[in-house]
């Protein structure tokens, strides 16, 4: 099935709304991310020599590639083979973005200005950059450990070292701290850390599978999912809620048939967005899901048969 990058306007969604499409026919595109002011957003689709990174400005209705200046600097061929573009990730100041690059059996991360100028490399051997929220530091993944880059003096420090798997760094909104993924023993779990990488804590603690986390706006909340409560054998993802205030962790969604994945919090944090797979998984849908009242709003939906 190919991946497509649509824009739906949640005023008007529904199982009759057309969403706008923002790839030509043929042409697959994922990793989508708004820009801060959510005034921009950001895809990778396909394009001639590999991957590149666009733009679509929802004013202008606009898309412009922002990879262009790598191309006609011989950056293909330089990585002998199609441009393989992995993560993108946008800039708290809306001015540039991070990128990675697939290269032989590494990964390199890249930076480029929202204009597409003086895109560069600034980290070998690493995947997942994530902006602090001063947009000063990118956290990354190296090796299966996290590190810390400085953009402007470029220098790196190594935050975890252990025989685990860590991934998937996200900072606070205040950037005080960084959650992440941990894989050990076949189980994925939500790890905790200051941002200098200190009191490192397990905050699941389950052999179930936890994943997918998420903070809130206002820093006081971890959104993940989870495995744990699972009656039916299948294991049936629910969303919980992790409330760092009082060391607390309570279930938010309850349907035994569904599956709730990839959480993301709207920016006033009052409600979620997230995909359900029905237990046949030959259906995928977009949900929301009012955070005070509880209400699970249908967005739109695809089906895999």
């Amino acid at each position: 099935m190919e991946s497509d990058v649509v824009i739906i306007e949640v005023a008007h969604s529904g199982p009759n709304f057309s969403p706008t499409e923002l790839l030509a026919s043929g042409h697959f595109g994922y990793y989508a991310r708004w820009s801060p002011d959510a005034t921009k957003l950001a895809f990778i689709t396909d394009e001639g020599d590999g991957d590149v990174i666009k733009t679509y400005n929802i004013a202008s209705e606009e898309v412009a590639i922002l990879t262009s200046e790598l191309a006609q600097n011989g950056f293909s061929a330089w990585f002998q083979g199609d441009l393989d573009i992995r993560e993108i990730n946008w800039a708290p100041n809306n001015q540039r973005l991070a990128f990675s690059v697939k290269r032989s059996e590494a990964q390199d991360i890249y930076i480029v200005n929202s204009d597409g100028t003086q895109a560069r490399r600034i980290i070998e051997n690493g995947t997942e950059p994530v902006w602090s929220p001063d947009g000063k530091t990118i956290a990354f993944v190296r090796n299966d450990d996290i590190y810390l880059f400085n953009v402007e003096n470029e220098e790196e420090v190594q935050l975890t070292l252990s025989s685990k798997i860590e991934l998937a760094p996200l900072w606070s909104p205040d950037g005080e701290l960084i959650v992440y993924t941990v894989f050990q023993n076949y189980n994925y779990e939500i790890y905790l850390m200051n941002a200098d990488g200190s009191n490192q804590m397990n905050i699941t603690n389950h052999p179930a599978t936890d994943f997918w986390a998420s903070w809130s706006p206002n820093g006081q909340v971890i959104m993940f999912t989870s495995t744990r409560d699972d009656q039916s054998r299948r294991n049936n993802g629910e969303i919980y809620f992790y409330y760092l205030e009082e060391n607390e962790l309570r279930r938010f969604t309850n349907t035994p048939t569904q599956d709730e994945f990839e959480p993301i919090w709207s920016p006033d944090g009052e409600r979620i967005a997230f995909w359900s797979y029905s237990t046949s998984r030959l259906e995928k849908s977009l949900y929301m899901m009012d955070i005070d009242s509880g209400e699970r709003i249908f967005v739109q939906s695809i089906d895999y048969r």
